[in-house]
């Protein structure tokens, strides 16, 4: 399964205004963050960031517990 998702937005607080857009990727055993863009400069190359590997159930984990004290 692959989504696409904003990982940084503009200090100006908009997520949508200058973003940098990237797939999370969860495997069996791990989630992967990479293909990173950004909409507004279609040429700049992202490559060397990323991709970022976590183990699944960790990651799971923190997600789950980031929405117990936000969600």
């Amino acid at each position: 399964y692959k989504a696409p998702t904003y990982f940084l937005g503009c200090q100006c607080g908009e997520v949508g205004c200058w973003p940098i857009e990237g797939n999370i990727t969860v495997e069996d055993s791990e989630v992967v963050w990479g293909e990173f863009t950004n909409p507004y400069r279609p040429e700049r190359d992202y490559t060397r960031l990323g991709p970022f590997r976590f183990e699944r159930t960790a990651y799971l984990k923190a997600v789950s517990e980031l929405n117990d004290v936000w969600g």
